[in-house]
């Protein structure tokens, strides 16, 4: 009986300090998120640069370029509400919908391109790896974003694209593989 009343105690203390953790978890994120928010916006915008030097048809400009100002006015708007999340499941489960919209995105704009350089979009890849480690989240869904987003680009570039290189994909594949697992490394080892 009171192994029983120590184990029920035990167990309630363990809640009760998970429920505190994740509250210091929230409060940090929410303090930052809109600066993320604010790096993303402005990143999205920029990348319609690279979308007008790449993209050759007036159509698939003009699709880029809604792409990118949609979700950088998405970002935008959801900052407040990520602000008000009340727990940080709730928090994590919406930033990880808008991490998944991004990568949508990026091969919804890629998938536009006339010729896709390998390398430079690889260098894409490791960008939306760090960038999903960076937004506060939970440690499992960054690691399933960042491969799903890898696999994804991968199997993009060996169906679609006409010219790449094999030691290009290995190199590049390599760099995804040791940036994945040294960010998995850092956030799970906190």
């Amino acid at each position: 009986m009171v192994s029983n009343k120590q184990e029920q105690s035990n167990i309630n203390e363990e809640k009760c300090d998970r429920a505190r953790f994740e509250a210091t978890k929230l409060g940090a994120a929410q303090r930052n998120i809109h600066a993320f928010a604010a790096i993303a916006s402005i990143a999205s915008f920029l990348f319609i640069i690279s979308d007008l030097m790449y993209i050759q048809s007036q159509t698939g400009r003009l699709i880029a370029a809604i792409i990118r100002y949609s979700f950088a006015i998405l970002l935008i708007l959801s900052v407040r509400r990520l602000q008000r999340m009340r727990t940080f499941a709730a928090f994590a489960s919406f930033v990880s919908v808008l991490e998944a919209i991004a990568i949508v995105l990026f091969f919804s704009v890629l998938s536009l391109y006339e010729s896709h350089e390998f390398m430079i979009q690889a260098l894409g890849l490791v960008t939306v790896v760090l960038v999903i480690f960076i937004v506060p989240n939970r440690s499992e869904n960054m690691l399933i974003l960042s491969l799903c987003a890898s696999v994804a680009f991968f199997t993009f570039f060996y169906f679609y694209s006409e010219y790449f290189l094999t030691r290009e994909y290995i190199v590049a594949a390599a760099y995804a593989i040791i940036t994945i697992l040294l960010c998995a490394v850092k956030t799970f080892g906190t």
